[in-house]
């Protein structure tokens, strides 16, 4: 008698008698491996009282009825156990423990289902403790400095990016997002990470184990670099902000601004592409245009160090790039803001 290749099903033969035979086998076979719902999958031995048509997968070392049947599918069909060899990809469903099973060609094994795609999780200017399960983490709202406080990075598996990101654009150092790592962990060796820049964000990477590692952040951002840390949290954190300034006009403002209550040590500059429209141009702030540097060269590769005595700026204050004479046509000039921010104690 000749069968399918896969479930092995018994075909009719031509001019067979008693077709009915066959046919019933076929069916018992298909009730037994189609839609397969399994009630377990750690019994070695066969339960005492079977419902006709239940299924179980033998575990292995089976004894009684069921020895010799190691990681087959018993069925208990007309008062009796039929076994069926599952094939490579077989899948069944175990009733008791809740799992989808497949089997290998060796073993069965457990079937992970893909996790939902995390969704994005919106704060409005609140303090936050982020979940496991975020991946983006949107302040659609800031008045005030907020935390953020990270998951474990063991709670999460290892490669896990979150990232933390201010849509409100009023992020500065006078409202700004505080990443603070959970217990002993840390942040690229930090206790805590900051951003202080409108519509900016970090990316933090999960080494699985206790630490998490900056992988992206918004251009012109730098994570701040934490040199002093009390034990209540006040810290002594310097940093520096880059922006790119397209020139353009009498005076053009840099895409970065100098943080609120920053201590200011030099704002330096480089003019990667050559200016146009006057003969050389200022770096400083509203009423002090000059402030980091004046009569700057106006070719491409000029560079200023903008030294100045430690200087405090208690509101955010954008830097402006000033033309000496006339008015910008063209240029770019790529200025960086050199900070320190005194972090006020978390409790």
């Amino acid at each position: 008698m000749s069968v399918s290749p896969n479930l092995q099903l018994p075909y009719l033969d031509p001019n067979q008698n008693q077709k009915s035979v066959t046919h019933n086998a076929a069916l018992r076979r298909l009730d037994a491996l189609v839609q397969v719902g399994v009630q377990a999958s750690t019994l070695a031995a066969p339960p005492a009282a079977p419902a006709d048509g239940q299924r179980w997968i033998v575990a292995p070392g089976a004894t009684g009825a069921w020895a010799g049947q190691d990681h087959a599918l018993a069925a208990w069909q007309d008062g009796a156990w039929s076994f069926y060899a599952p094939g490579p990809g077989t899948l069944a469903y175990d009733v008791a423990a809740g799992a989808l099973l497949c089997w290998t060609g060796t073993g069965w094994i457990t079937v992970q289902a893909a996790a939902p795609a995390p969704a994005r999780t919106a704060v409005a200017d609140a303090a936050y403790a982020a979940q496991p399960a975020d991946r983006l983490v949107a302040y659609t709202a800031l008045t005030a400095p907020r935390a953020v406080t990270l998951p474990a990075a063991a709670a999460v598996p290892a490669g896990t990016v979150l990232t933390v990101v201010d849509e409100s654009g009023q992020c500065s150092s006078l409202a700004a997002l505080t990443l603070a790592a959970a217990g002993a962990d840390t942040i690229d060796g930090a206790p805590a990470a900051v951003i202080a820049l409108p519509y900016g964000y970090l990316a933090l990477e999960s080494d699985g184990a206790a630490r998490w590692s900056l992988v992206d952040q918004a251009p012109g951002m730098a994570p701040l670099a934490t040199l002093a840390q009390g034990p209540a949290g006040a810290a002594l954190q310097f940093g520096v902000l880059e922006g790119l300034v397209t020139l353009a006009g009498a005076s053009t403002a840099a895409p970065v601004a100098i943080p609120a209550r920053a201590i200011v040590f030099a704002v330096t500059s480089r003019t990667v592409a050559a200016v146009a429209g006057a003969s050389s141009y200022g770096v400083g702030v509203a009423g002090n245009p000059t402030q980091f540097g004046g009569q700057l060269g106006a070719a491409a590769g000029s560079t200023n160090a903008g030294v100045i005595g430690p200087t405090a700026f208690y509101s955010p204050t954008p830097v402006l790039v000033t033309a000496t004479d006339g008015a910008f046509t063209a240029g770019a000039v790529r200025i960086a803001i050199h900070y320190a921010l005194c972090g006020v104690p978390a409790a």
